[in-house]
């Protein structure tokens, strides 16, 4: 079996590398140039953290049992869905995070969402993609695990039609956090 082209960049504040013929780049700012297809969001079942922030005054004359049972009718979207909105870019909404349960989110949501992303964005001819280190923002999860999840659907040809994807990285990352791809072809290259 042939190994996959991986190239790894390094210097200054550029963390970068290519993987199966995607440019994967990690920083908090984009890369020079860079103009996304598609801006994924992390999203939450209930979908209030892509909800617009609007302070509104009004009374509510029902009853509180009333407001409770209308609480209890509300449908939650599935964690691991990702949900397309209609802005430029593109914005897919990863539904990532379950408050409800504990913990708020796993590798197998991570990996449903990821999977569908790069499925939503072959349809949408998306070649360039924005995507935050999922699970980061609210969650605790681990991004050198993030980054195998995303390693293993690369090496199962999704996102074949994908040129560069920017992690979107806290204030506060590590290079290493792309060794997962290093590591997979017998650490070749240096980070």
């Amino acid at each position: 079996m042939s190994r996959p082209e991986l190239r790894v960049i390094s210097g200054g504040r550029e963390c970068s590398c290519v993987f199966r013929g995607v440019r994967i780049w990690l920083d908090d700012r984009p890369p020079p140039g860079f103009e996304a297809d598609v801006e994924v969001l992390e999203e939450d079942t209930f979908r209030v953290l892509s909800a617009p922030v609007e302070l509104r005054q009004e009374v509510i004359e029902e009853p509180f049992e009333t407001l409770v049972e209308r609480m209890a009718e509300v449908r939650t979207t599935p964690v691991g869905s990702v949900i397309e909105r209609q802005a430029v870019p593109l914005e897919f909404l990863a539904v990532i995070y379950d408050f409800d349960a504990d913990p708020v989110i796993d590798a197998q949501t991570v990996r449903s969402a990821l999977s569908g992303i790069m499925a939503l964005a072959a349809r949408r001819h998306a070649h360039r993609l924005a995507i935050p280190l999922l699970g980061l923002t609210h969650g605790r999860f681990e991004p050198m695990q993030y980054v195998r999840i995303l390693r293993e659907l690369l090496e199962e040809g999704r996102g074949q039609q994908i040129q560069t994807i920017w992690l979107q990285a806290p204030r506060r990352w590590d290079c290493r956090w792309l060794s997962p791809l290093v590591e997979a072809h017998g650490g070749d290259g240096v980070i």
